[in-house]
């Protein structure tokens, strides 16, 4: 994959827990109960992003 489509979508995953544990009005109140989901994601990508790096340059 692109790097910078997995930097991207690694910065989105980020955002969207944050968005998730700040934004505590309302209806999306729930939201603050899962706002941890999306961090694996962003740290397996982050992960495959890191290791793509190091392969090339050997």
């Amino acid at each position: 994959m692109n790097k910078t489509f997995l930097a991207v979508i690694v910065l989105l995953c980020l955002l969207a827990s944050w968005f998730m544990y700040k934004n505590a009005k309302g209806h999306t109140e729930e939201l603050k109960s899962f706002w941890w989901i999306p961090l694996p994601l962003a740290g397996l990508l982050l992960l495959s992003l890191l290791k793509g790096d190091k392969k090339k340059e050997s």
